[in-house]
């Protein structure tokens, strides 16, 4: 599951400077599901980014 303390969350910024936050199979979806991405909106974000030099 999605969780915001865990150090072993998997996560890129994707090609579009959006944050993208990936949970393996079995992880959120049924498996045959494979790898889930879910596309972060920044403004959902913004207070809590230090910049937006990565993220916009």
């Amino acid at each position: 599951a999605i969780n915001k303390n865990s150090a072993n969350q998997v996560f890129y910024i994707n090609k579009d400077h959006k944050l993208v936050i990936t949970c393996y199979e079995y992880e959120v979806a049924p498996g045959y599901m494979g790898t889930v991405e879910f596309i972060i909106p920044t403004k959902v974000i913004s207070n809590e980014l230090v910049g937006h030099d990565y993220i916009k």
